[in-house]
Parts: structure tokens; sequence; C-alpha cells
């Protein structure tokens, strides 16, 4: 066999194992090309294709990769000035800000930064645009998209990565299309899109802070996830209820935009700001209640800010420093404890402790994990006798099991002193587990 006829071999194999991300049929969970399940661990980059260079990409790449993360959220049309200053090659994304016009030199730029993460066996989360070139709301726009311009647009981004295999696509960013004029324009790029590629990519929805995309796109054809953003407003939100409002059994569904680290709350640096602990508390929340994922945010990262720029609030930190925060790193940990508890087995519940505590918890026929978000002592009484019960710590990854623990229905968890404060998963492997 000739060296060109390998490499073709080579590339099909590569492409069947990297085949678009999509929804498992049925079910609640996402499955990669093999049809193996998929645990979504995002990172948000909303300005990476606007304002880095290829060095700094590969790097941002590589890092997060070596972390566990294997989706990247970034922007075609970017939020911050994205139509008007252009890409650290010069170059902008639209001839004379006309959708119908896009500047083929900053495309050919977008298509590098996919490629370049499908070496990382990463996925690219892509928003064809932010949506503040549909709805102004705040923020520079300039709104430039309507039905016929999107959906020209639609079928450019369509047809140029109808065979990339590492694209899942977003519509909206971070607006609530609300007037029938922009729902319409949102459904025709997403008409476009789909009508270039098939309906070969999955598609969903980047709301605003405490909505799900279901309850703005509402019953679209084309949302295959539900994305939730619960941002910036408040500590520990409650992102379990607002899960079960819209979760349905069939259609996974995950946070997009929880609270970011070092970000201020509420955007007022006074009030305080959001630490790994937060972010952890906000991951196992939704993911204990049903979510097939998590994505993960830092307030350097998500702007790549760096000195000599303007910040967007109060920055603590460059997104270089960013990449090496507590909680981003700890995002792993939930990562392998959902895969090494075979996370698309699990149902979410709520259990009941002698402290009349509800706790949030996922179960299966093989495991029952509940999550405290501050640990204290409870016993909680539950049908199967166990086989061994540990604590799992999300800041180091690291278990450990309970000894001299009598093996009966009323499970008593004490904690070791450095738990008080903190966060904690109670791992009971159950007694029927074969």
């Amino acid at each position: 066999m000739s060296k060109l006829s390998l490499v073709f071999v080579f590339s099909l194999i590569f492409s069947a194992g990297f085949a678009q991300i999509k929804p498992a049929k049925d079910q609640a969970y996402l499955v990669d090309g093999q049809g193996k399940p998929f645990f979504w661990l995002g990172d948000t980059a909303w300005e990476l294709i606007h304002r880095l260079d290829k060095k700094e990409i590969e790097s941002y790449f590589k890092k997060r990769a070596s972390q566990g993360y294997n989706v990247i959220q970034t922007v075609a049309l970017a939020e911050l000035d994205g139509l008007t200053a252009p890409n650290r090659n010069g170059d902008l994304p639209l001839i004379d800000q006309d959708p119908a016009k896009p500047n083929e030199a900053y495309f050919k730029w977008v298509d590098w930064v996919v490629e370049c993460a499908q070496r990382y066996d990463l996925q690219i989360a892509l928003l064809p645009t932010w949506g503040d070139k549909i709805k102004l709301v705040w923020g520079p726009g300039p709104v430039v998209f309507n039905p016929e311009n999107a959906y020209a647009y639609g079928k450019f981004i369509g047809e140029r990565y109808k065979d990339q295999p590492n694209i899942i696509y977003v519509l909206g960013g971070d607006r609530n299309m609300e007037t029938d004029e922009e729902l319409a324009t949102v459904n025709a790029m997403a008409k476009g899109i789909q009508e270039q590629d098939h309906g070969k990519h999955m598609m969903t929805y980047h709301p605003r802070g405490g909505y799900a995309a279901s309850m703005i796109v509402k019953d679209a054809k084309w949302l295959d996830l539900d994305i939730l953003q619960t941002g910036h407003w408040r500590k520990r939100y409650p992102t379990d209820s607002l899960i079960a409002e819209v979760r349905q059994p069939n259609r996974p569904i995950l946070d997009g935009e929880p609270c970011y680290e070092d970000h201020p709350i509420q955007w007022k640096p006074e009030i305080g700001f959001f630490h790994a602990l937060d972010i952890r508390q906000s991951a196992y929340r939704s993911v204990f209640a049903g979510a097939c994922g998590h994505t993960y945010g830092h307030h350097g990262i998500w702007q790549m800010w760096q000195k000599g720029r303007e910040p967007i609030s109060s920055v603590e930190v460059d997104w270089k420093h960013g990449l090496k925060a507590k909680g981003g790193g700890q995002m792993q940990y939930l990562k392998k404890l959902m895969e090494q508890c075979r996370w698309y087995e699990l149902t979410p519940t709520h259990i009941s402790t002698d402290a009349d505590d509800t706790l949030q918890a996922l179960t299966s026929d093989h495991h029952l994990l509940i999550y405290q978000e501050q640990a204290k002592n409870f016993t909680v009484n539950i049908n199967d006798l166990p086989m061994s019960i540990s604590i799992f710590d999300p800041a180091t990854g690291k278990s450990k099991r309970l000894e001299n623990h009598s093996l009966t229905n009323n499970i008593e968890v004490n904690f070791p002193k450095k738990y008080i404060n903190r966060d904690a998963v109670i791992i009971i492997t159950l007694g029927n587990n074969s």
C-alpha cells in the first residue's frame, strides 16, 4: 500500500472516531462518533478567535486538553468590537459589516482554529455570531442581521464546515430573542446551516442568565441540546431547580455559562468574587441534577484579557494565569468521577437525612452518589446493603474509604475535620453491583 493510501485510510479511521458529537438515541446524554458516552467538559473562550494568535491558541488548547476539557466555546463574530476591531492577523470578519459578504481571509483563520482544536481532540462549540449582532440590549453591536442575510450567512457557515467533525453550533449568544423578527432571524440561520450540512452537526442555543435555551426557542426542531445560563449574579444559584423545570427525559441538558472563577459577583468587585468552591458547587449541583456535562468559565479567559487591554469589569488575573486557577483545574476530577461511575446510567434524586436535610444525589444499580455543598455528618437509610463507602474530595480528586463501617441499610457518614466548610461527594457502591 502506498504512503498516500495509508494516509487516506488513517484519515478515514480518524474521522470515524472523531465524528460529530450528538445526542444518544432516546437518552439525555451525548455520544461520540463511535457511539460511546461523551461527558461534556467545556471551557468558555468567547474571544479566542478574535484576540489570540497561533502560538497563544496552541498553548491554550494544549493546556485545556491536558486538564481533561473536550469542548471549547468560542465565537466567529465576537462580542467585543468583533465587527470593528480586527483579529491578530489584521482581518475583519465581514466586508462592509455585511453578513452576506464574509471576508475569506478571516474565515481561513477560523478554519485554522477549528482544525487546530481537532489536533488536541477538542470540540469547538461555535457561535456563528454573538447575539448583539441580532439584538443589541447592551454591548457594541452593531445589529446587522435580519432573516434574509442570516439565512445566507448560515448557508455560508454550514457549507464551510459541513465535513468538519469537531463542530457544535451554538446560536443566540447571550440574548433572549423575543420578537417575531428576532426569532425568525435565529431560525433562518439554523435553517441555512442545516440545509448545507444536512443536520450533521449538533445545534443548541445560548440564552441570557436565568434561562434555558428551550425557554426561548421552545420546540424548535433544530434544538438538540438544551443549554442554561445561570450566570454571575449570585452564589449557590439553584441550578437544580431550573434543570428540573425544563429537563426532558430524551434531551441532554447542561449549564453552558455558570458563574465564572475570579468574576465579580453582580459585576461589582465590592461585593466579592467567585472562587474555586463556588465553581465546584455550581458544577456538581448541575451534574447531580441530571446535566450531561458542564462548562467552566474564568473571567480573564472568556475575554482573553492581558495587560494593555481594557478589561471588562474588574479582572484579577490575565488569561494565561487564569489557566492555572484552582477551580478550572478541579473540573477534571468531576469528569473522571462521572466517567468512573458511568454517569449515563445514573438518575438524579434527592436523599433525606436524619437531620431532615435534603441532599442532591445520583443513583443506579451500581452506585449512590451524594453531594454536599458544605460537608457535615449525616445518617441516611438506603434500600441496598452497601459494599463500600468512600468520601470523594472535589478539590483534589482523591477518595478515602470509610473504615469500620457496619454494612447495614442505615448509613452514618462522619467527615474528617478537613472537610468542614468544604464540599464532598459520598460514593456508596451498592450490594447488587455485579
